[in-house]
């Protein structure tokens, strides 16, 4: 076969594997024939087939040397996940930062956001941007999501930079930005208050499942829509959500757009004192003051309120005072 050929070799294989659902068994031998003849791109690829569709520790093996192969040729992301593997193998990541920093010199945004990571997580904040901000020229997601919150909780914060990077982020798809997003506009941060496109985005956060989105919409919900309100408060409760508990511990006590249960109110109120949350503790802290659902214990009460109050619930440290 000529070059020519071992290319229309390669293009089918990229075909076969691309298809839904993949064809490996077809692919394989066709990439194994570009490979062997010098095909860099086609030796990445079977690499990647035989991770994928591996039956043994062999076919692990001749992976690896396939991405070597493509590695040695220059190919970026084979150089990169060689890097990944050696992490993976218990290489110390110091020993590594070099190659990781080669790659990302060369515009790798993989390489430039595992070097985001590694130096934000050292505290090594001017590194952690540099490559944050390299990547973000290139349009990544995380990159600018990793800008937002540096821009928006730095000691000297510009909430309406961030604010744009969020839209950028979630233009394109990253979810974790709808939810900051939502809060944004929830809050009036960066950003005029704006309650609807507030719901607009945490709704989106929330159906992907990120729970603290799923407590913020509640609450935006409760006023016009209860019913609905009451169902993420109780989805995010069920996820361990210590905000939500409380919320539907204060919607069962008092009987907020739905019939009063004392017993539900314990319980999550119960839910979010074990998460030393202080509104679930002040709350519980009444249930056995006022004999809510529960018998009159002001010794329980004295108690729930003073771990409250020492967590700073302002309220309880009152009641305290008051007994």
């Amino acid at each position: 076969m000529n070059a020519q050929q071992y290319e229309e070799s390669f293009l089918l294989a990229k075909k076969l594997i691309t298809q839904d659902p993949p064809d490996f068994a077809q692919a394989i031998p066709l990439l194994c024939e570009a490979a062997e003849a010098g095909h860099i791109e086609a030796a990445f690829q079977l690499a990647g087939c035989l991770f994928e569709n591996h039956e043994n520790e062999q076919d692990l093996a001749i992976a690896v040397e396939y991405l070597k192969q493509a590695a040695r040729a220059g190919h970026p992301y084979a150089r990169y996940n060689l890097l990944q593997l050696q992490e993976n193998n218990g290489a110390e990541v110091e020993t590594l930062i070099s190659a990781y920093q080669e790659l990302a010199e060369e515009g790798l945004v993989p390489a430039q956001l595992r070097l985001m990571r590694l130096y934000a997580d050292s505290g090594n904040e001017q590194q952690a941007i540099k490559w944050a901000l390299k990547a973000a020229e290139q349009q990544n997601p995380q990159a600018q999501y990793f800008l937002a919150q540096h821009y928006q909780y730095s000691s000297t914060p510009d909430l309406e930079y961030s604010h744009k990077l969020y839209q950028q982020s979630a233009a394109q798809g990253f979810i974790a930005a709808h939810w900051q997003l939502g809060l944004q506009y929830k809050l009036g941060q960066g950003v005029a208050q704006n309650p609807e496109k507030a719901i607009e985005h945490l709704r989106i956060a929330a159906n992907y499942d990120i729970v603290p989105a799923q407590t913020s919409l509640a609450e935006l919900l409760v006023a016009s829509n209860p019913a609905e309100a009451l169902e993420w408060f109780e989805k995010a409760a069920a996820q361990g959500d210590s905000n939500a508990h409380v919320a539907l511990a204060e919607i069962y006590l008092l009987g907020k757009n739905t019939e009063r249960n004392p017993q539900k109110a314990y319980q999550h109120a119960k839910s979010a004192a074990d998460q030393n949350d202080p509104e679930g503790l002040r709350l519980l802290g009444d249930i056995h003051r006022y004999g809510l659902g529960r018998s009159v214990d002001a010794d329980t009460a004295r108690q729930y309120y003073q771990r409250a109050a020492d967590l700073g619930n302002l309220v309880a440290y009152q009641k305290l005072l008051s007994d």
